[in-house]
């Protein structure tokens, strides 16, 4: 959306957002004297669970910089004397990364011109949100193991927003109203209510202190844990508390999409929820049994567990375990909650790991399942639009001459977990559908099928959806198969 002054400026005027200017307009006094209101203050506008440790007493301000020094005249001289200088010792830049929150603090108390406090510890979701929805262009965030780049892309961010203040004639305090105050009113909740279908399975690792706080888990728990940015709303997570434990003690889902933190000293993110307390299944067993037995990461001793994938194999059999030795408990724990997986079709039970996943075992076994041949199709067909043969539908049904027209399009995606993904996704086969004069078009992905035709104009209200256990009824997957014959030409299947 395009950012409007005029709605900052009545938002300034509010009792929250003058209480919110008036906290940052005293910073220096908040951070430097009043620690313990500071860190209130912070945690009540922006949710932060890592506050207080970022603003503790033990934190201490970038040494290696004499503010009274330097007078900065412009960004890149700002830039060029606070980026961090090489570190040879890794492990000393690594853990240098997570002190740039607080380093932040430190810049925007002294150089509040050309940089920003960073208050999203552990929630930079947050932030790249706020930039995309009023579209701020962000640089892409640097490989894992570029711990000076990272930190040093504070900085990038300060030029973005440095340029966004200026196009829009902000002064420093009025841009952090905007990010913690003004913004976030337009954030979609990154926590899901709803979850689609388990289709992947994940494992991570819970320390000993972790473990102790899982005695009384609820099902409405929520935590903010390390995992894989892969992740994606209704994958399963199982919980390995590691050593003096070591056991399997927990079934999670995930209930946000998995995220990249570049200022944290384990990056990948994930919300989990909906725990499920299962009988211990120790290390030792899961080294006897059968199906682990054969992992790779048991071997290794669940060494770099957090974020590896599982089979569904491997997840069926610590059920099997779990429900076993529920048996034999005094008091046996609820297990009705455990999560299932998806189920696709008729036919395919397996995992699917990716996009070309789906096409071969989902989508192609579905078209020959209603009436179509190979040599019916083109995959990946180049198509005219603007200038040169950029897009290419992933299946086109009947292409006509010169690759100018088809009866039917399918787009296939690894997933489709969210409304506003699908209105994205559903927007581009629309595009290619218009452009070769489709019939129909089709979305398909772990969650099922949609289909739309010209007959609606492709209208997104009026699509058909169906799940893949739905279409595992007869009665369905003829309804699904029939809609699809009106639309083409019935004649050319027979």
């Amino acid at each position: 959306m395009k950012f409007a002054k005029c709605l900052l400026d009545d938002y300034l005027l509010s009792e929250q957002g003058h209480k919110l200017f008036r906290f940052f307009e005293n910073f220096r006094d908040n951070f430097l004297n009043h620690r313990d209101t500071f860190c209130k203050i912070v945690d009540s506008f922006l949710d932060l669970a890592m506050a207080e440790w970022y603003y503790s007493e033990k934190s201490t301000f970038r040494p290696d910089i004499d503010w009274k020094k330097y007078h900065f005249d412009q960004l890149e001289d700002f830039i060029s004397k606070c980026s961090l200088p090489q570190i040879p010792d890794k492990d000393d830049a690594h853990n240098e990364l997570c002190c740039l929150p607080f380093d932040s603090v430190s810049f925007f108390i002294n150089a509040p011109e050309f940089s920003f406090p960073y208050l999203f510890p552990e929630h930079y979701c947050k932030f790249a949100e706020i930039c995309e929805i009023f579209e701020i262009p962000l640089p892409p965030i640097p490989a894992r193991t570029r711990y000076i780049e990272r930190y040093n892309f504070y900085f990038s961010l300060c030029r973005a927003l440095f340029d966004f203040r200026k196009r829009h004639a902000l002064s420093p305090l009025e841009l952090c109203v905007f990010l913690y105050g003004f913004a976030p009113r337009f954030l979609q909740k990154y926590v899901r209510d709803e979850l689609p279908d388990a289709n992947r399975i994940y494992i991570v690792g819970a320390t000993p202190d972790d473990a102790k706080t899982f005695e009384s888990l609820q099902l409405d728990d929520l935590r903010l844990w390390q995992g894989n940015e892969d992740m994606l709303p209704g994958d399963i997570v199982l919980m390995y508390e590691t050593a003096p434990y070591s056991r399997l003690g927990s079934i999670w889902r995930a209930v946000s999409a998995g995220y990249d933190d570049p200022f944290c000293y384990y990056p990948g993110k994930i919300f989990l929820g909906y725990p499920v307390k299962i009988p211990d299944i120790l290390f030792s067993e899961l080294a006897q049994d059968p199906v682990w037995s054969k992992k790779g990461l048991v071997s290794a001793h669940m060494q770099g567990v957090n974020g590896r994938l599982c089979s569904s194999q491997e997840y069926e059999q610590v059920i099997r375990i779990a429900k076993k030795k529920n048996k034999c408990l005094l008091k046996p724990l609820d297990l009705s909650h455990l999560p299932r997986l998806a189920k696709y079709s008729q036919s395919y039970h397996d995992d699917l790991v990716n996009e070309r996943d789906i096409e071969e075992k989902l989508l192609e076994p579905f078209l020959k399942q209603i009436g179509y041949r190979e040599t019916e199709w083109k995959r990946q067909l180049p198509i005219r639009m603007g200038r040169g043969f950029r897009y290419y539908p992933d299946y086109a049904i009947h292409v006509g001459k010169n690759n100018e027209a088809a009866e039917f399009i399918w787009e296939a995606k690894y997933r489709i977990p969210s409304q506003r993904q699908l209105q994205e996704d559903f927007l581009q086969a629309k595009s290619y559908a218009l452009r070769l004069q489709c019939k129909g078009l089709g979305l398909v992905s772990q969650e099922g099928i949609w289909i739309s035709s010209n007959e609606t104009h492709f209208d997104f209200e009026k699509k058909r959806f169906s799940s893949w256990d739905e279409l595992s009824d007869p009665d369905t997957f003829a309804e699904i198969k029939n809609v699809i014959w009106q639309l083409c030409n019935p004649s050319r299947h027979k």
